[in-house]
């Protein structure tokens, strides 16, 4: 794994945390990835469907979808 690839791993994990929060709901995807650390949405997206293998929008529904 290069240094990217980790700086990323833990910029989708605090993503991941911040997709989940209900207090957060009211964020756009591309506001939680600046608030992430990711500077574009592409990049955020990108990076995202890489390390977990599903778009935010998906993991959002997949994940908030289901409760």
């Amino acid at each position: 794994m290069n240094f990217v690839s980790f700086v990323n791993s833990y910029r989708i994990a605090e993503a991941k945390k911040l997709l989940l929060d209900s207090s957060k709901h009211n964020l756009t995807i591309e506001a939680i990835g600046n608030e992430s650390g990711f500077k574009s949405k592409s990049a955020f997206n990108v990076a995202f469907k890489k390390v977990t293998e599903l778009t935010p929008s998906d993991f959002v529904k997949q994940f908030v979808g289901a409760k």
